[in-house]
């Protein structure tokens, strides 16, 4: 389970983030939605300990306390981010850019599969991307 509690996040002092409490359990696909400068990168980054001066509140992965796990131990414990204007490896398609995180933590191949046709389901648009190369 991630749990965010009261997590606020500030970027050169202007506040982009109040007060966000959720809880996500583990397995589960989250679309985070909303118009440009809503937050949505902030909340992310923050998540993964990019943002470690101008965040508050509480990260919690499976009752673990994130705020003493560095961003690049964070993706071990099973939480990762992937940059929209960044391709991981620029030679894989879109599909195996999105699959290859998941198999790193040994994420079975079903599970991933599940989980890629529930984004697909909400972002159908996305099945004409996945054969793509990963660098368009």
């Amino acid at each position: 389970m991630l749990d965010l509690s009261n997590l606020s996040a500030s970027i050169a002092g202007v506040s982009v983030l109040r007060e966000i409490n959720a809880q996500i359990a583990r397995g589960s696909t989250v679309a985070v939605v909303g118009r440009n400068g809503a937050g949505k990168t902030t909340l992310l980054r923050t998540i993964m300990g990019f943002v470690p001066h101008g965040a508050e509140g509480r990260i919690r992965l499976d009752g673990k306390d994130l705020s003493q796990v560095s961003s690049h131990d964070r993706p071990r414990l099973g939480i990762g981010y992937g940059p929209e204007d960044r391709v991981l490896f620029p030679t894989f398609t879109v599909e195996e850019n999105l699959r290859f995180p998941c198999e790193v933590i040994r994420i079975s191949k079903k599970e991933i599969d599940r989980s890629l046709e529930e984004v697909l389901s909400i972002v159908p648009e996305l099945k004409l991307l996945l054969g793509r190369s990963g660098a368009v």
